[in-house]
């Protein structure tokens, strides 16, 4: 597919918190439209100050449903942290331990919730254009976290996507 519309990388790396969440909720809607879904499979809140269990969103399809190898979550349950700015850094185990447990070092309700049921885990960061050595570290420190809870094997069901794969996400949907 050609795209029309070049997203510049800059655009999503200066993303407010709160202007993160309004494009990744664009996002996940129309791509619950090019996968012929409902509204209904996609829950997302822009209220930034609400505790959230460690999910910002979550797409909940019917595991008997064929989503588009393309899609940006796959049939079953997905779960979507999102970061904005630069001082998160997903590659670091200290990042991600305070994004995963809270202070008692137990997960987060939300996400163990989402492991518990085999569903997908995916941080969002819009703060960094990710190089491949960064987004496959912060994917390791992400199964590190969640083995030493007990859920062991769950490395292919974790994504990190830095400002480049937003861009070109949103750049499918013009």
């Amino acid at each position: 597919m050609n795209n029309l519309l070049d997203v510049p990388i800059t655009s999503i790396t200066e993303l407010t918190p709160e202007r993160a969440v309004v494009v990744t909720r664009a996002i996940l809607r129309s791509e619950c439209t090019y996968s012929k879904l409902g509204p209904d499979v996609l829950t997302i809140s822009c209220r930034l100050t609400t505790s959230d269990g460690g999910i910002d969103a979550e797409i909940s399809v019917p595991p008997e449903v064929a989503v588009p190898g393309d899609c940006i979550f796959k049939s079953g349950l997905t779960g979507f942290q999102i970061k904005s700015g630069t001082t998160f850094k997903p590659w670091t185990i200290s990042a991600i331990r305070s994004e995963l447990l809270d202070s008692n070092g137990q997960l987060y309700s939300e996400v163990e919730r989402l492991v518990q049921s085999g569903g997908r885990y995916t941080l969002i960061c819009t703060g960094h254009d990710l190089i491949p050595k960064q987004r496959n570290q912060s994917r390791r420190q992400i199964a590190t976290v969640f083995a030493q809870k007990g859920f062991t094997g769950y490395e292919d069901l974790i994504d990190v996507l830095g400002a480049s794969q937003v861009a070109e996400f949103a750049e499918c949907e013009s």
